[in-house]
């Protein structure tokens, strides 16, 4: 990935742990980040997720097509 990719993604991460720290006063830095890291796993897992359901919606969408248009 470019360099304005890694730089949106850094910001991301530093945006996510400063709202942990915030939340989280009592947490020192290692355990914002492990925080961070175990959300942003979340929401790709979820992502992932999602893109799974959207491309069987979408198979299924293009079967009933095909059915129609062979009528």
């Amino acid at each position: 990935d470019g360099p304005e990719h890694v730089v949106a993604v850094a910001r991301m991460v530093d945006e996510q742990m400063r709202a942990l720290a915030q939340a989280n006063t009592g947490a020192n830095l290692l355990q914002i980040a492990v925080l961070t890291a175990l959300n942003l796993g979340s929401d790709l897992s979820k992502l992932q997720d999602n893109q799974a359901q959207m491309g069987r919606d979408l198979e299924r969408l293009a079967g009933t097509i095909e059915a129609e248009i062979s009528r």
